[in-house]
Formats: structure tokens, sequence, C-alpha cells
């Protein structure tokens, strides 16, 4: 029910129709069913008592999708908060597809933030499906779940059916995307059905992986359907007893610093309780890495950005790579990165780079770039609370700004969440599930120009008591004079078995004090609108006295 009660000539329920328009709806992670299909998933959080229309517009492109000049599905009709869905067809295989949810009532139209996701690869037939001779037909596999997933490695299983068909080989095709791009060594069998698997190795902890059976025989190749599966990561166990350490906490940085024969990469590492750590990065010319860079001893800091120099690249191939930490309590591992090896404009001379004890603070822009001079962006991150209790919904803010007299080009923002963190929605940005990570593409940034950025997020439920979660955010840019630098803000959180329900169904924090800028404008807002309300009722009562 909504109460007409007017405050400076506006009613309440106009100025309940601000709160209502943010954080309305959000979309959540499409389930891809083929290479032509895929279902797009919502949640629409609040109606405000209203009659509430909701699609979903998708398209090829960011742009297209967010002018709203993309395909749209139809609408439904919602009286009630619920999950929603939608089948969307005719998609085009081994594409991207961008899509947001979009509400629509009476307090107005907006929508939830867009996502991503990429349709696999259509299995290839073979064109002899019969023999009428001998009347043998091609085999037929499908793909069953993966078994015996740990931090490094997994078993795929498939099935193969045949009839009368000899001398029949079957594979696994697998990787980090629905590309795919790796595949097992084969496997001879003769006519007839029979299981068969095969254990991939060298796999990267908190990492999803993609993968189908194949099999062939003179009679054609065919393919199962796209599984996937993620592997287990570090287990932490930080514990508040000072007495008792854990594994360090790492995070993968971009790259830097490319001249198309080397490059520079960029790791942080979190000490626990001050325990010594050492760092190295692995890398190779696939998501399998299969290189490493010499271990260095990082120190008992708090936290150390560690960076080191790989050479003998080549330009135009892509490289991917990621960080490691290990002491005496475990070794963790960041996610995988990838870049693409370019020649620069600007003639860098690589150095030996080794682990830079610099002390970083949260939600501060640590200024470090190529050529070791202050950064000419700044950049911070705010995300409530240190400590977050399992299912808890955060505001993640974001800002930056050239401080700078130049004009910077190639300039790319990238939020990362550890796997721990699920993303719901945000209001720039294209969202990456590979890395779970959110990437604004700026593209240029003018002097003195600034933006900023929202991203919502909820906790998963399996946190672990003592739990280590960074959120990084992490920006490079390159220079009018060619010299690439970056910039990197981070929050920090521990995991704890509760949390402050009534703070947490407010601001979806662990606080009931606001953390940012848009929870003290609620805030505000609200203490105005009591102070207000309280006038008029105490006016009421007084003229009735009278």
């Amino acid at each position: 029910m909504n109460t007409k009660i007017k405050l400076f000539g506006v009613t309440v329920v106009a100025i309940s129709a601000l709160f209502m328009s943010a954080g309305f709806v959000s979309a959540q992670t499409a389930t891809v069913a083929s290479c032509s299909s895929a279902t797009l998933n919502a949640t629409l959080s609040d109606t405000g008592g209203a009659q509430t229309s909701v699609w979903f517009e998708y398209g090829t492109s960011f742009s297209v999708v967010d002018s709203g000049a993309g395909s749209r599905t139809t609408t439904q009709i919602f009286n009630a908060p619920q999950s929603f869905s939608q089948v969307v067809s005719g998609l085009s295989q081994s594409t991207t597809y961008y899509y947001r949810a979009v509400f629509s009532n009476m307090y107005g139209t907006s929508n939830g933030g867009t996502l991503s996701f990429t349709t696999p690869s259509c299995a290839v037939q073979s064109n002899y499906n019969y023999n009428y001779n001998y009347g043998y037909t091609q085999p037929s596999v499908s793909t069953n779940s993966a078994s015996s997933v740990s931090q490094n490695s997994a078993t795929l299983n498939g099935y193969v059916t045949s009839s009368g068909v000899s001398n029949m080989n079957t594979w696994f095709e697998w990787g980090t995307s629905y590309s795919l791009g790796n595949t097992t060594s084969y496997n001879n069998y003769g006519s007839g059905s029979m299981s068969f698997n095969s254990t991939v190795y060298n796999l990267n902890s908190n990492t999803t992986y993609y993968y189908r059976a194949v099999a062939q025989s003179s009679y054609g190749t065919v393919y199962g359907s796209t599984l996937s599966f993620t592997t287990t990561g570090q287990t932490y166990n930080y514990s508040y007893n000072t007495n008792v350490g854990s594994a360090p906490t790492v995070t993968t940085l971009l790259a830097t610093e490319q001249t198309g024969t080397t490059a520079k990469l960029n790791g942080l590492v979190f000490a626990s309780n001050n325990q010594s750590s050492s760092a190295w990065f692995e890398w190779g010319t696939t998501a399998s890495l299969g290189s490493k860079t010499q271990t260095i001893d990082a120190g008992s800091l708090p936290t150390v950005r560690h960076s080191d120099i790989i050479t003998g690249l080549v330009n135009g191939q892509t490289y991917y790579y990621r960080i490691a930490a290990q002491n005496s309590y475990g070794t963790s591992y960041g996610g995988v990165n990838s870049f693409v090896s370019q020649v620069s404009t600007y003639a860098v001379t690589p150095a030996v780079t080794v682990s830079t004890p610099v002390v970083l603070k949260p939600t501060t822009t640590v200024v470090t770039s190529g050529s070791s001079e202050q950064s000419l962006v700044s950049l911070s991150i705010e995300g409530g609370a240190e400590m977050i209790g399992a299912g808890e919904k955060r505001t993640y803010y974001v800002k930056w700004k050239n401080e700078s007299t130049q004009s910077l080009k190639d300039v790319v923002l990238q939020i990362t969440f550890p796997k721990t963190i699920n993303v719901d929605s945000a209001t720039r940005g294209v969202f990456s599930s590979v890395d779970n990570s959110v990437v604004v593409d700026l593209k240029t940034l003018a002097s003195k120009e600034g933006g900023e950025a929202f991203i919502f997020a909820t906790s998963g439920r399996s946190l672990k008591f003592g739990e280590v979660l960074v959120v990084t955010a992490n920006m490079v840019y390159t220079g009018t004079t060619g010299v690439q630098g970056d910039a990197v803000a981070y929050v920090m959180h521990r995991a704890e078995t509760t949390q402050n329900v009534v703070s947490a169904n407010i601001f979806g924090a662990g606080s009931f004090v606001p953390s940012t800028i848009f929870e003290w404008i609620l805030l505000l807002i609200l203490v105005l609108i009591l102070v207000l309300l309280g006038n008029h009722l105490y006016g009421r009562f007084s003229d009735e006295k009278h």
C-alpha cells in the first residue's frame, strides 16, 4: 500500500520510485543449451506492488544491446518478485552474445547491467550415415560427466555406440572456453558399445573447463555435447589466532610493457600472518601453461606486488599466465590471464625484475608503472565491511580519473572477483565467466577525465570461516610517448560464519554503517523522509489538538 503524503509538494510514492528504480532486476549467468540456443536468466527483486513487465534484450555486440537496438524476447508480466527465464534460438555458433534483463512498470523502465555468453561450435556429422552394402552405420558418441576432479586434474568420460564398425578411434577435445583447443591422445577400439575416458593434468585451480567426446571411424567423425567442470581451489586455513598461518592469497594482474618479444607479468601476493613466501609466474602459449619464471623471495610484508619479464615471445602470439606463491602452509595460484604479444611504438628495455616490497592498502591506488614513475591515473574501489558472510550481497564502487595532462589510449579496466563471489550485474563493462571478472574497455581517457562503475555481487554459500577474499581493480593504459603504465586497487574480505541480516537486507553489506557514496545518499534520503514525515504527523496532531 502506498501512502500519498506530500513533502515539499512531492508525494512519498514518487520518492519511493527513486528507490525502486535501482537494483530492480539483475541478469544471471545464461545457460547455453546448444550451438544455436541459450536460456537467459534473471531475478526480479521487487515490483513495488505494481504490475511489472520484464524481457531480455540481446545481440552480438555490447553497444547494440546497450543502445536498446538489439533483439528482444517476448514480454512476461509479474506482480511479485521472482526469477524468470527466456529461451533464445537461431543463434550463430562460436559467437559471443551480450544480453541484459529489462523491467518496466508505473515507476519507470530500467535494466540490470549487461552480461555475455559464447555459443559452442556445432557438432560436425559425416555424410556417411549408412552403408547399404554392409549395413554398418557411423558411431554415435555421448559426453558424460567428468570424475575425479581435483585442483590440477580431472578424468573425462564418454560412451560410444557402433554397429559392426571396427578400428574405431575415440578422444576428447577440451579447453577453458567453448572453442576448446586441446586434444587428448587417441584410444583405438573395436566394434560394439563401450565407455572410454582420459585424464587431463596440469589444470589451473578454481577454473571452469569445457570438453566433449569425439569418435571416428571409416564412416565419419561424430561429436558429443559440450559439458563443463570446475577444478577445486586452494583451501584456506586462516585463523584469527596469530600463531596459526595459512597459504598466501594471490591475484593475477594484467601484463604490461610489451615489445612483441618481451612482456612484463604482474601479480599481487597477500601474506598470511607475516609468513614469508616465494612467488613466480607460470606461462605458455596455451591455458595449460608449461613454462615457469624464476622463483623470487617475496618476503613477509602483508601485500607485495610481484613482477617478472618473460622473453623470447613471438609477435602476434597469444600467451597465457598466472601468478603462484608458496609458504610453509601451502601453494596458491591466481586466475589465468592472457595477452597477445604486440610490438610497442616505444622502445622498452626489459630489466631484471624481482618482487617489489611495496606496502599497499585496501581501496587505495598502487602507483606503479613501466617507468617506475607515479601512475598517470588514480583508481579506487570500495566494497563494504571487511567481514563478509555466506550469501551476502555487496555493492562494489570503482572510480578512476586521468590525473595527467596527457590523453591516454588503449585504456582497459578489469575488476576481478574470487570464484567464491558471484557477479550479479554491473552498470558498465562486460562480464567474463572464464576469470570471473568485469572488463570495461574505455579505449581513451582524456586529461582530467574520470568515470565510475557499480558492480553488484553475492558471496557464495560455500565460504569457509576465515577465508581471504580479494577483489582487485586493475587499469592499464598507454601514454603519449608509447609507455604503458597501470594502476591497481583492491578490497580485502575475510569470511565469517554469520552476518548482520538487517544491514545485509538494507545495504547488502555486513555492517549497518554505509560503506559507499551510493549507500550514504540512500541513508540521507531515508533520514530526510523520516524527518519530514515526523514533522507532518506532529503538525496534524497539533492542529487536531487545537
